[in-house]
This record gives C-alpha cells, structure tokens and sequence, in this order.
C-alpha cells in the first residue's frame, strides 16, 4: 500500500514535465517515456496490492465475485502502457497522447460505457 502511494505522491513531477516540455522534440521524449514509466510503475504496484487483496480474502468484499477479481489483476493495462512508451520514444506527443486515452479506457467502467453509447448491457438490469 505505501508503495502504491509513494508512486501516486510522485505522479506530479512526471506529469508536470510532460506538460512543461509538450511539443519540443527532445526534451518532450525524455519528459514522455519517464511519464510512461511512472505510469508502468503505478501500476505494477497497483496490480501487487490487488494481487495481495485477493490471495488474502478477508480482506475483499464478501459479494465480491471471482470474476471482477480476476478483472482486477488481468487487465491490459500493462501492454497497453508498455506499447505507449515504445511509441513515446519515436513520437513522444503520440504517446502522450495515448496516456490520456488509456486513462480514459480505464476511468470509464464498461457498463458506463456502454450506456453512454446507448449499446444493449448497459443498464444494471441486463
């Protein structure tokens, strides 16, 4: 836990360097891939507490299902991280951008979503 939040205080500093050096091509890809990596970093922290929380099961919900659970530790946040650092080192505003849209697609649950987009599922009764 205190890892998950050592890494959330220290999110600003990446996140205030992306955003100072955003559209110069040098110092962009530094401030960008370090951004990604902070990201990476949180969330590999992220998935070990949810992996610790759910080996030990006194500490989940107890109407908590097994597949949610699963959810939590098999998501593909991880690729999805490691291939926007790899498209920062080429095309740093590219990637900056792509760790805004990843945000978005892991912000948003899918049941949102999907009644946001008036999609069949939506609704808590289906």
């Amino acid at each position: 836990n205190l890892v998950v939040l050592l890494v959330a205080a220290f999110l600003p500093f990446p996140t205030k360097l992306a955003g100072e050096f955003f559209g110069m091509r040098e110092p962009e890809q530094v401030a960008a891939v370090f951004y990604g990596l902070t990201l990476l970093a949180l969330d590999l922290a992220m998935t070990a507490f949810a992996r610790y929380a759910i080996e030990d099961r006194r500490l989940v919900r107890a109407g908590v299902d097994e597949e949610q659970l699963r959810s939590l530790v098999s998501a593909p946040s991880l690729a999805f991280y490691a291939i926007a650092i790899a498209v920062s080192f080429a095309l740093p505003t590219i990637g900056v951008l792509l760790y805004f849209a990843i945000a978005l697609y892991l912000g948003i649950p899918g049941r949102t979503l999907r009644r946001l987009l008036g999609r069949p599922g939506g609704s808590p009764t289906s």
